[in-house]
């Protein structure tokens, strides 16, 4: 997710903050600030968006519990996405870190409850008012993400019962991602309903949109798996991936474009030769001649931590899931060294786009 900050880290995973979901801090903030004072309305909205990464934090916990781990937990405009390594393996696990981030939300409606109970006579009325929005908002956020369809948490578990009863997960897939299509225009619909009647529910609008248009993808996403599931990653590697410092220039590093082979990618490395991320080459062709002195490989390239990392025995059906769409950088290696990669070209060519 592109033009997010880094917040800190949970578990080991990075948390993440999205430009737009501080666009939704400041209209919250403003809304709040307007009944319940500027200190209180900061307060909450930080609560607020606490609440969404303890949603997200309880999906990357039983994951891991499930020896899945999560690259990283991304909160913007219309809530948080916790992003797991892979898939899970069985339906029980799909079921069990699906259900795990609307406990979460559960637990922090009975935190904020108990506060708002406890401090009804020591806090004052706007903290106690402040504490009674957050557990009611709470279990929205719990109740509207088990709505019966995917991209939801809801669709997850009906994903998982219709695995666990015909054992084909592109199935199960394209039968919750259908009811998702149904719940998505349905929530869109609820909200114009609400926008015609006085009530200012664009976000509502908003959310059912996305939520359709996600499962769609999810449904396209589904049929593409089953074309490349007989397709091994071993099949389209290049071994041996050359390097380029950080502080090279585009330019610099296109006058020694002889050494990248057809990689497609070039590993970039420090001042101490340490690994430090890696860069697409059609990501160099596409500076300006006039930048080519400017812009160096450190501003090109993508973290070590956020390459996509398969194994050659793996299929590419089962890695599509990590990979990052607008750069696919897929490595065989770890952070400290790439061994191979999979061509961009080879993987386009594979998928059929």
């Amino acid at each position: 997710m592109g033009a997010s900050v880094s917040v800190g880290r949970v578990l080991g995973t990075p948390v993440r903050l999205h430009w737009s979901a501080l666009i939704i801090a400041g209209v919250l903030t403003v809304s709040l600030a307007d009944a319940l004072g500027s200190v209180a309305a900061i307060a909450g909205v930080i609560a607020f968006l606490v609440s969404i990464t303890v949603h997200e934090i309880g999906h990357a916990a039983v994951a891991r519990r499930c020896g899945i781990a999560t690259t990283s937990i991304d909160i913007w405009a219309l809530g948080g996405l916790a992003r797991l390594e892979r898939e899970a393996t069985t339906p029980r696990a799909e079921a069990a870190i699906a259900i795990a981030g609307p406990v979460g939300s559960l637990m922090m409606s009975g935190l904020f409850t108990v506060v708002w109970w406890t401090g009804r006579e020591r806090l004052g009325w706007e903290w106690s008012a402040l504490a009674g929005w957050l557990a009611v908002v709470n279990v929205a956020l719990a109740l509207f993400n088990m709505l019966p369809g995917s991209p939801l948490d809801g669709g997850r578990v009906v994903r998982a019962w219709r695995w666990s009863r015909h054992g084909d997960r592109s199935r199960a897939v394209r039968e919750s991602a259908r009811v998702g299509v149904v719940v998505g225009w349905a929530v869109c619909a609820l909200g114009l309903l609400g926008v015609l009647v006085g009530y200012r529910a664009p976000m509502v609008v908003v959310a059912g949109v996305l939520i359709a248009t996600t499962a769609r993808m999810e449904i396209a996403a589904a049929d593409l798996r089953d074309g490349v599931a007989d397709i091994a990653v071993s099949t389209l590697l290049w071994w041996g991936v050359a390097t380029v410092p950080a502080s090279a220039t585009v330019e610099e590093a296109l006058q020694q474009r002889t050494r990248f082979g057809s990689a497609g990618v070039v590993a970039v490395i420090d001042e101490h030769g340490m690994l430090v991320g890696a860069a697409m080459e059609r990501s160099l062709e596409e500076i300006p001649d006039e930048a080519s002195d400017v812009v160096t490989m450190s501003d090109l390239m993508v973290g070590v931590g956020d390459l996509t990392y398969v194994e050659p025995g793996d299929t590419l059906d089962s890695i599509l899931g990590r990979v990052n769409i607008r750069r696919p950088i897929v490595v065989v290696g770890d952070s400290a060294h790439i061994a191979a990669a999979v061509p961009p070209r080879a993987l386009r060519d594979a998928l059929g786009v």
